[in-house]
């Protein structure tokens, strides 16, 4: 069957692997892997891989191969009988694990029933397209029309979306799996375990009715990432002051925040902008000998306001300034630093500072500059550029030179072995041609000199002798 054709209704009659196989394969476009578990003579379990095009191949290959006990076949779809996920072609289902037996002493059909159906129904998240019991627990199947991975960011949401998949049912203990390459049991067959009893494979629950569209679970993770994100704003309002930024209504995400769909991150952000500032500033006050006349009032509320920006609280960043206030040789009163700190949280949003008016407002030298990392003008800012490529160029210029030696003492290694050659050559040539004058035969000078007869004629030949 191919993508298009009706989802298939179980007759009457026909057995869990054959239905299991047809619901999970009528609509593939690309091949899908079945692998089963073999022992060699030495009793080491291994897996065998049989690839196949439709439904009817499938069936056929188990019924040839006569295996049903530990059989498994791949969620996705891959261009060969290789499952690996650079191989993968198109993804099909996403898929979760529990383990019902181990961690949670209860039969599968009991924690379908008491414990995940209650939790689909809180969580508001879509019902499975299939469900097994793998013989020790759960696996769930969400079927979706198949995407064809015809780039890297489909293999890139894919995985996300089965990243939060597994994270949201952390709270049932499933496996944490995220991999487009994973292979489940086939319900019908018999899981078996040393030391353990053996156990059948099953259809607990099957939806008929529709396939899924990728795009449902990424809008439903996307907007409970959105939820989440506000409820955590509204519980830390009463006692961290939010960030602030140029774009207040959808703040950045930060580096270790992995909950996201947006794809590459750019290299530098917000955050390392604002660090690089406030370690100039520091900077700044120590070359001035903490002497900041003229300037204490603008100084202070720049770093009011970087501090605010990396979501420091009112109280640390009024620590934090009134610590440094303390080290100047003419401090400001304790009621205008409060002044200046309240006054950097007055403002909705945040003051767009650039370097060019930071360098102005603080009236810093070219000499101040040259200790800073980000605060600096546009002609100090070249002249890093071009050290930087200086430097690389020198580091490329030596290893291009390094290489060169190596080719020249290669080149002069390959000529002394040649030479020698040639000199042991010429030394056999001229043995044979001797041997050859004192009546010799062939046969016997090729004997004597550990060579074959036609080289021996060669050597005979090129020396020019006339008993040749």
């Amino acid at each position: 069957m191919r993508m298009g054709e009706r989802i298939p209704t179980r007759k009457l009659g026909e057995s869990d692997l054959e239905y299991y196989v047809r619901r999970l394969t009528y609509n593939m476009i690309f091949h899908r892997i079945i692998s089963y578990e073999i022992r060699d003579s030495e009793g080491d379990i291994h897996y065998e891989s049989i690839d196949f095009l439709n439904t009817e191949e499938a069936l056929m290959n188990l019924d040839y191969k006569n295996v049903y006990e530990n059989v498994f076949l791949s969620i996705n779809s891959f261009r060969y009988c290789s499952r690996r996920e650079e191989n993968l072609r198109a993804v099909n289902a996403f898929y979760c694990d529990i383990d019902t037996e181990k961690k949670w002493c209860m039969k599968s059909e009991d924690f379908w029933q008491q414990k995940v159906i209650p939790f689909l129904e809180a969580k508001q998240f879509p019902f499975p397209s299939l469900v097994v019991n793998s013989g020790r627990g759960l696996h769930l199947y969400w079927i979706i029309t198949p995407v064809e991975v015809n780039h890297p960011s489909v293999t890139f949401l894919y995985k996300s979306i089965q990243t939060k998949l597994s994270r949201l049912f952390k709270e049932l203990k499933a496996d944490y799996l995220i991999d487009c390459s994973r292979h489940l049991r086939i319900a019908g067959t018999i899981n078996k375990k040393e030391g353990k009893e053996s156990q059948h494979v099953s259809i607990i629950y099957v939806d008929d009715v529709k396939d899924y569209e990728l795009k449902i679970f990424r809008d439903y993770f996307q907007f409970n990432a959105d939820i989440e994100k506000q409820k955590k704003n509204n519980n830390t309002m009463s006692t961290v002051f939010s960030l602030k930024n140029s774009y207040p209504s959808k703040r950045k995400p930060k580096k270790n925040d992995k909950d996201t769909f947006s794809g590459v991150r750019k290299k530098f952000s917000k955050r390392s902008l604002y660090t690089a500032r406030i370690h100039d500033l520091n900077q700044l006050i120590k070359q001035r000998n903490y002497q900041l006349t003229g300037h204490r009032n603008d100084f202070f509320f720049i770093y009011a306001n970087l501090l605010m920006e990396l979501q420091y609280s009112e109280k640390s960043i009024m620590d934090t300034v009134e610590s440094w206030n303390a080290t100047l040789v003419n401090p400001l009163s304790d009621s205008e630093i409060k002044r200046i700190v309240k006054s950097s949280f007055s403002k909705n949003e945040a003051y767009k500072f650039t370097n060019t008016y930071l360098i102005q407002k603080l009236n810093i030298s070219e000499k101040e500059q040259n200790s800073f990392k980000t605060m600096i003008n546009p002609q100090i800012k070249k002249k890093r550029k071009n050290q930087k490529e200086r430097e690389r160029y020198v580091q490329k210029k030596k290893i291009e030179e390094k290489r060169q030696k190596e080719n020249m003492r290669k080149k002069e290694a390959y000529t002394s072995i040649k030479a020698m050659n040639q000199e042991k050559k010429q030394k056999l040539i001229n043995r044979a041609i001797e041997l050859r004058k004192k009546g010799l035969t062939i046969s016997a000078i090729a004997q004597q000199l550990h060579l074959s007869e036609s080289t021996i004629k060669r050597y005979i030949k090129k020396g020019g002798s006339a008993c040749a």
